[in-house]
């Protein structure tokens, strides 16, 4: 089976690696370098496109994420609209947030968009999580261990966190306004508040999409002491004044693609797992 790869960051270069080492005739397009690798490598986006419009790949893997318009991982060069008009000829698509295009081609490839399947997003929010504590450890001059740790959201992330502080002997608290999700958090005895203040807690993490961290609360965090801190907010779309906390003395940092950051091998491998076994499951290695 042929399989293309193009963009992304390292988690697509360990990706293609697993891809080869289980039989898959793997290409790849973009600023990775694989070197001796047995990955071929395609340099000019003429020469990609000469080759997609000739039918030579089944399936075409596509960046987490794949970027509004270029593509995330190829310094520029390529961008979703004219790539779209060579994917007719694919049968299937991967990807993470894939734009809506991508969903419209005329011969209707199979478009699975890897941050919607439920076994890839528990695995790359167990990623996420580990990853955030690291960026919280590492900006820090505390411990986590006895800390006062708020977790603000309790979906994947928020869970996934919860657990690994609890194994860390922090005191956790959970922010969550889902009341079958707040519920959950309570029946694993884990405190849970609604967020009027950010006083009195070492670290945040902020795993809620599109919640609002204003001014207005960020200033909640001020103390006589000047005993700030650490926010990681590791959410989609949230809207945080990051410039604003540091002005403040806050130290906040906003992560987003984590998994690819510090552990792009294992993020690599599992999903490279996912796309083989989706691959023999549905037949097409022949």
């Amino acid at each position: 089976m042929n399989l293309l790869l193009i963009g992304g960051d390292r988690r697509q270069y360990y990706m293609a690696k697993f891809l080869s080492s289980k039989g898959f005739a793997v290409s790849y397009f973009g600023e990775l370098f694989f070197g001796g690798v047995s990955v071929k490598e395609i340099r000019k986006k003429e020469k990609l496109f000469e080759e997609l419009d000739k039918g030579m790949y089944d399936s075409v893997v596509l960046p987490i994420p794949v970027g509004a318009d270029a593509i995330k991982g190829c310094l520029g060069k390529l961008h979703m609209r004219e790539l779209i008009k060579h994917l007719t000829k694919v049968k299937r698509i991967y990807g993470g947030v894939i734009p809506n295009a991508v969903y419209g081609l005329t011969n209707a490839p199979q478009v699975i968009d890897l941050m919607r399947q439920e076994d890839v997003m528990y695995a790359n929010a167990a990623l996420t999580a580990e990853n955030a504590l690291m960026e919280a450890v590492l900006i820090s001059d505390r411990s986590v261990l006895g800390s006062e740790s708020l977790v603000i959201g309790y979906g994947r992330c928020g869970q996934m966190l919860v657990d690994r502080l609890k194994g860390l002997r922090a005191n956790v608290t959970v922010a969550e306004i889902d009341r079958a999700k707040k519920s959950l958090a309570k029946s694993y005895g884990v405190k849970t508040t609604e967020v009027t203040s950010l006083q009195g807690y070492d670290f945040i993490f902020q795993t809620a999409p599109g919640y609002e961290m204003d001014k207005k609360l960020l200033m909640t965090c001020l103390a006589e002491d000047d005993d700030m801190p650490v926010i990681i907010d590791i959410s989609s779309n949230s809207e945080a004044d990051v410039d604003y906390a540091r002005s403040i003395g806050i130290l906040m940092k906003k992560c987003s693609g984590l998994p690819g950051r510090y552990t792009p091998k294992t993020a690599g491998w599992m999903l490279g797992t996912y796309i083989w076994e989706k691959e023999m499951h549905d037949g097409f290695c022949g």
